[in-house]
Order: C-alpha cells, then structure tokens, then sequence
C-alpha cells in the first residue's frame, strides 16, 4: 500500500481528503502544519505528498520547495489560491501538479495515481530507444544523433513521454496534465512552447531518424520509429515497450 502525507490545516477538509484516498487504497497520514511535516517527512518514506500552501506556521512552498530540493516524492499542491500566478509560483517550487480550492475528490485522486504512473516509470531501469533517438529515464539522459541532449527537467519528461509511446498521438490534455499538471480548462501556450525547444534540439543534433508531429486539434507524437526498451547495461534491445496510458 502506498503512504502519502496530507499536509492539510483544515480539519475537516484533511478528514474528508484522508478517507477518501484511503478508500481508494492508500495509506494516509496527515499533518496540520508545516512542523509536523517536517518531522514526519524525516522519520518515514512517502509515495507522494498533498500539500496546501496556506499553513499556520509557515508558508507551503517553503515546504514544498524543501521537500523536493531533498529528493522528495511527487507533490501535488491544493490552494484557495487559484489564479495563474499563484499556479506558477508553486510550480516553480517543484510541484508537480496545481489544484485550486474547491476541488473535486475524485479530480484529486486521479491525479495523484497519474503522478505515480510518472514516477514508476522514471524509477524503472533501462533506456527507450525510437530509431537513433534514445532516453533513459534512471539517469534522465538522452541521447540523438550520438550527440547528448541538454533538456530542462520538463523537456526531458515531455521527450520521454513521446519516445515510450511512439507512433502514437498523445493528446494535449494527456501531455499538460502529466507533466505540469494543468487540467482542461487552462488556456497556456506551455506545451507548443516545449515542443518547438524540442524540435530546434533534436534538429541541432542532427536527429533525422525521428521527429516530432503534430495533429491538429488533437496533440503531439514521435514518428519515424516505434519504441523499444534498451537494456542500460548490456545496450541489448528487449521487447517492445508497450504504451502506457
């Protein structure tokens, strides 16, 4: 069973919050302040933290920003702080998804095993190759046209992304929701913006056997190759990789 920590000041809220991942299979210990978070986060190991930003002894992306700055596990932020701005900020704190007051438990929920789908396959060993591009998401190295690419943490998640499901279109919704945690309604031009750095990198190094394309409407996927799994030891090419989502 996976633990979380639920750094939740409103007693009634954590309660509701606590039962209900708990009926959907987690182990959940809750903290009213930062405090308490702290000395909980050094005594145990936590899959995952549900974390608000407005706590009587401190501010949640200070935390935040400790928690990830050690290593920490996935953090998906719950704020009554809702417009863009607050968005970005606990974003660039190191959290991996937003999700503004009032929210919806079962949103909640499903965001939280999204985040562990994302983290289990970082944690997986080996490499994914499509044609002469390749990444391997143990070292968060990848590599095209034999030359290293130099990626952002979240362009890295977004190649990888496109690489383990190559040949496949994912949609933008899939891709912003992953990887910032941005829902539906958010209007960003985020996304395009990370795909044209990915397509002028993949392009400076000389990457011709896969590119990145675009549907319309839809959203983005790797053609010119279908994904395989490379052992990262002996560089031996396993079976294919089988898409996840």
């Amino acid at each position: 069973m996976e633990h979380l920590l639920l750094v939740e000041d409103d007693r009634t809220l954590a309660l509701c919050v606590r039962r209900y991942l708990e009926a959907a299979g987690y182990e959940v210990t809750a903290a009213e302040d930062a405090a308490t978070a702290r000395e909980l986060w050094g005594a145990h190991r936590y899959e995952a933290v549900v974390l608000d930003l407005r706590l009587p002894d401190g501010e949640g992306l200070d935390l935040c920003r400790e928690l990830r700055g050690e290593g920490g596990p996935p953090v998906v932020v719950v704020s009554a702080r809702g417009d863009g701005a607050d968005r970005m900020l606990a974003l660039e704190a190191g959290a991996d998804m937003y999700l503004a007051k009032p929210f919806d438990l079962d949103e909640l929920t499903a965001r939280v095993a999204a985040l562990r789908r994302r983290y289990a396959r970082v944690e997986t060993p080996g490499r994914m190759a499509c044609g002469e591009l390749w990444v391997d998401r143990g070292s968060r190295e990848a590599r095209a046209g034999g030359q290293a690419l130099e990626l952002t943490r979240k362009e890295f998640d977004l190649l990888a992304m496109l690489v383990e499901a190559a040949g496949r279109i994912l949609p933008a919704s899939q891709l912003l929701w992953e990887i910032w945690g941005y829902s539906e309604e958010v209007r960003t031009r985020t996304l395009d913006v990370h795909i044209g750095r990915l397509r002028q990198k993949l392009a400076a190094a000389g990457a011709t056997g896969c590119r990145i394309v675009t549907k319309a409407g839809v959203g983005y996927g790797m053609e010119g190759g279908v994904s395989v799994s490379v052992d990262s030891v002996s560089g031996e090419t396993a079976t294919p990789a089988s898409p996840r989502y």
